[in-house]
């Protein structure tokens, strides 16, 4: 199958433009670089240049990702989300893209290397033939290598790693002191690039102007074009579209709506060639070839290739601990249940939220308790049996969202940014719940305080009543105490609660879920529980600077959202 059929031409073909190319290419071309005829003003860290045999060079532009970590990936659109896609071959949907290479700053994400240009003739030659066929001069060199199959493409780049670790290993780029090496890109990454990379406007199929970046059928006047002619896309790359149909190391799969399909066939061509109308000329366009055509090895007048640098994944113990700690933080998957957990939201977490609930039901349990103790002292306990059935309300509503938390775990990892945040906005509810308990706690701490001190004041007064007996007084300070115990046991769930969200989230993480939380938190029927949330917050803000243990503020900040 083949893109050259696919819609009629974006716009008439300009005859004058193609006459003007050709002579182009005939004149001005004799004085270019052959290796780098279009060399870049912004070259510096977004270009890699690596020697070849015959003194000859081949560059590569970076091409960077928003992935950090090793294991950090970024999803991605590929395909065509126009009406121009044919339906199942290259229709739009999702990948995901990481670069090879680690930054020297942690806040820049990972990159990879892709070809400058098509590989040319001129370097295909040289490296297949170990440097004995060098160029001679003649500026047909300088167009893409094609009528070579995909085993051929795959040699090329065997014979040029074997080629730069005899003869320059100290040029090839390294990733955590391993050196890289030359591949073919994939199609996830060959498109990615195309795009525009990280900064790219990924939302479009194709070049506002296809003309001014590509050779096409109404352009090319039919014939293979010398590299570096057009203009070069937002990412530096030339010939991305047009000129030479380039290989990829991706088997052709087809798409099954937003997924690919399983069945991995042919090898994958990308960008189209000098004979696709320029209207066909799209980013995600994926055409199918065989390995294999009449009993030999198939080629085509019409694709060639660009190569990458790529690195190992696993380059020494230490990057293997550092994705296990990655792993780690994607959650517990041992559980069949749960198929890949997200980020931070993660089983694990969810175990340990679940901990902490059943925690906390037994301080209501030990709550209730004291309550009854304390019924005599109290003119009314309905309403205290009130909140203790709200406290209950709202720990099955906490349960439940925990629940619906860890029913997203079980979706695709595509999920796992939302199953995230719904665990921190679970975990902003938590915090408000114990502020909210703590103020409670507090306050009915303080009134046992004082009753008691009336008590004895009354007491020591010589009053007669019952309630001076030894027995009574011994009972007010027992059920004192059980409240103090039952206020410890909160602030400690609360200090947990804190030290755990500052181990496993970040603090733009969190704050980025205020909003969502506070939103959610405000239609439940819980009274003020969103300025409970609030106090949460600073004290999390507080905790992220290093602020140690503050019980006493803690107890202080709740209290007075309670009082207000």
């Amino acid at each position: 199958m083949s893109s050259v059929n696919r819609g009629a031409v974006r716009r008439p073909a300009i005859l004058l433009g193609a006459a003007l190319s050709l002579a182009f290419s005939a004149g001005a071309n004799a004085s270019r670089d052959l290796w780098d005829p279009v060399p870049a003003s912004d070259a510096g860290r977004n270009e890699l240049s690596l020697p070849m045999p015959c003194g000859g060079k081949m560059v590569f532009r970076r091409i960077q990702t928003s992935a950090k970590g090793p294991l950090d990936d970024v999803k991605v659109s590929v395909g065509i989300s126009s009406g121009e896609a044919q339906p199942a071959v290259d229709s739009a949907g999702s990948s995901y893209i990481a670069g090879s290479f680690s930054p020297k700053s942690r806040k820049e994400g990972r990159y990879y290397w892709i070809g400058k240009y098509e590989v040319t003739q001129a370097q295909y030659d040289a490296v297949m033939t170990d440097g004995q066929k060098c160029p001679n001069g003649d500026r047909k060199l300088a167009a893409p290598a094609v009528k070579i199959s995909w085993y051929d493409a795959m040699e090329f780049t065997r014979k040029y790693n074997r080629w730069l670790y005899e003869n320059a290993p100290d040029k090839m780029p390294k990733e955590d002191g391993q050196p890289g090496f030359i591949r073919l890109p994939t199609g996830t990454e060959w498109e990615y690039a195309a795009r525009g990379g990280v900064a790219g406007e990924t939302g479009r199929d194709a070049p506002e102007n296809v003309d001014d970046v590509a050779w096409s059928s109404g352009n090319a006047n039919g014939r293979l074009q010398l590299v570096g002619l057009k203009k070069a896309d937002g990412s530096g790359l030339f010939d991305m579209l047009g000129n030479a149909d380039e290989m990829t190391s991706t088997p052709f799969r087809l798409s099954k709506r937003s997924r690919e399909h399983g069945q991995a066939s042919g090898f994958e061509t990308r960008g189209g060639s000098y004979q696709t109308p320029g209207a066909g000329l799209f980013y995600g366009v994926r055409t199918e070839h065989q390995y294999y055509s009449g009993g030999k090895e198939f080629t085509a007048k019409t694709i060639g290739f660009r190569t990458a640098v790529g690195a190992p994944a696993i380059t020494s113990p230490n990057r293997l601990d550092e994705i296990r700690k990655e792993w780690s933080s994607l959650g517990d998957d041992s559980n069949k249940d749960d198929t890949h957990g997200g980020n931070a939201g993660t089983v694990g977490k969810i175990q340990e939220l679940e901990k902490k609930l059943r925690n906390q039901e037994e301080i209501l349990r030990r709550n209730r308790e004291l309550t009854e103790a304390n019924r005599e002292m109290q003119e009314s306990s309905s309403d205290r049996e009130n909140e203790l059935a709200g406290l209950q309300n709202e720990l099955a509503g906490l349960r439940q969202s925990l629940v619906s938390v860890r029913e997203d775990l079980r979706s695709a990892n595509s999920a796992r940014e939302e199953q995230r945040n719904s665990a921190i906005v679970a975990n902003y509810q938590l915090g408000a719940f114990l502020c909210s308990s703590i103020a409670k706690q507090n306050m009915d701490l303080d009134r046992l305080t004082r009753l008691l001190a009336d008590t004895k004041k009354m007491c020591d007064k010589g009053s007669d009543s019952k309630l001076c007996s030894e027995d009574q007084l011994d009972g007010f300070d027992r059920k004192r105490a059980a409240s103090k115990g039952v206020l410890d046991g909160l602030v400690n769930y609360y200090r947990s609660t804190l030290k755990v969200t500052v181990g496993n989230y970040d603090l733009p993480v969190i704050s980025s879920q205020k909003d969502r939380a506070l939103l959610y938190i405000s239609k439940m029927q819980n009274g003020n529980l969103s300025e409970f949330a609030e106090t949460y917050f600073t004290h999390l803000n507080a905790a992220y600077k290093g602020a140690g243990d503050a019980d006493d503020r803690w107890i202080s900040d709740c209290s007075s959202v309670r009082r207000k």
